[in-house]
């Protein structure tokens, strides 16, 4: 799609808006201006005469094409970039809800983008939709995006060559990731914790 003077943009429509795509777009207006580094962010937001909701965003590589490729050094930026868009929307009582792979972007510089344009879960009322979207999450909402990230993160860490399987700063990684997906959801690292580990893993690598 093409907005303006940029191009190669990626749009959601949605031809038949209701109050949920709505509140949608809001919570994509409210985790733009947080400016979060690392966070697919709105560029524009469109109502057109024919009442088509149009949401613009910028265009990466979607991480499905270099999975195979992976190393540990890439996981764990990845890991450590979904970590940081998790502090800062924990920060300002905001979820994320919608961390899965195919959520992960690659930008041209190859840093990693955790976007929300694949979701997890299909909301049926505007009751459920705000729940997600509402600034007054518990701690519970907040171990469930860190749950989320544990199970990305198992997967990823599953998918290494067995090579790479025997290093210090793996075990460390498994061990963080097993307590991301412990049952009790007190019982997992927070956003920050989660974010210390990974950064002293990296420095490891």
């Amino acid at each position: 799609a093409e907005w303006a003077h940029e191009k190669d943009l990626i749009v959601k429509k949605f031809k038949e808006v209701s109050d949920l795509q709505y509140l949608e777009a809001h919570y994509y207006q409210k985790i733009s201006q947080l400016s979060v580094s690392g966070l697919l962010s709105l560029l524009y937001l469109y109502l057109n005469d024919d009442d088509e909701l149009w949401m613009f965003f910028p265009r990466y590589e979607h991480l499905d094409s270099n999975i195979d490729s992976l190393t540990v050094k890439d996981i764990l930026k990845m890991l450590l970039t979904i970590a940081q868009c998790l502090q800062k929307l924990h920060a300002n009582e905001l979820i994320h809800g919608n961390i899965d792979k195919k959520n992960i972007y690659m930008a041209p510089d190859g840093k990693y983008i955790l976007g929300d344009l694949y979701s997890k879960t299909k909301y049926e009322t505007l009751l459920d939709c705000v729940k997600r979207h509402e600034t007054n999450n518990s701690s519970r909402e907040f171990a469930d995006d860190i749950y989320s990230l544990g199970e990305v993160g198992t997967n990823l860490y599953e998918s290494l060559k067995r090579s790479d399987q025997t290093s210090e700063v793996l075990d460390q990684l498994k061990s963080l990731l097993e307590k991301c997906l412990y049952q009790d959801p007190l019982l997992r690292p927070n956003a920050s914790k989660t974010l210390e580990t990974l950064s002293s893993l990296l420095e490891q690598a």
